[in-house]
């Protein structure tokens, strides 16, 4: 269970916004969102959002759980052809899948939010962390790693809430763990 004590806030520069967009066009091409699920074709702006974000949010997990932005940058280079995917991983070399969100009603907390993943997107032997943001434009981001939970906890835990998530398997984030910081031994 968490609390408000263990939200984790993110804040990103403008330099580093500027990496986001970048890599939110490369995995633009030739992909479409499983976020919003349309019969039609998703426009372009919308799927670039949905990829700023989710960029936004791997790059703020991996800096804030392993106190770098190596395995970031090592991901997007071994995913960074979207076709491929990445497995439903966005540290490299763990199996930790941050799923972020924008807070698109000013005024909402964190905690209020659930841990949502749809079926064909989760994995087992998976760390799932609910990561959000609360704002972004060019000059800067911020936002908060709420909580995580292990897919087989998620299995258990879960309850359908069909209005928001469809499918989806969704915790609410005050049922979730506090986000841990990983600590990495290099093998020689």
């Amino acid at each position: 269970m968490i609390g408000e004590g263990h939200l984790i806030k993110w804040v990103l520069s403008a330099k580093t916004m500027e990496i986001m967009r970048g890599n939110a066009e490369t995995k633009c091409l030739g992909l479409s969102s499983s976020v919003r699920r349309k019969k039609t074709r998703k426009n372009d702006e919308e799927l670039f959002e949905d990829q700023l974000i989710g960029c936004m949010c791997s790059y703020a997990g991996n800096y804030k759980m392993t106190g770098t932005a190596e395995r970031y940058f090592q991901h997007m280079e071994s995913t960074g052809d979207s076709l491929t995917g990445d497995g439903g991983t966005d540290i490299a070399g763990a199996r930790v899948d941050f799923k972020g969100t924008l807070i698109r009603r000013i005024g909402k907390h964190p905690l209020s939010f659930h841990l949502a993943i749809q079926p064909e997107e989760f994995h087992q032997d998976t760390l799932y962390v609910l990561a959000l943001v609360v704002s972004y434009h060019e000059e800067m981001a911020f936002g908060w790693l709420v909580g995580m939970m292990e897919a087989w906890e998620i299995e258990i835990f879960s309850r359908p809430v069909p209005e928001l998530f469809g499918e989806a398997f969704a915790v609410k984030a005050p049922e979730l763990h506090p986000v841990p910081k990983m600590r990495w031994q290099s093998v020689l």
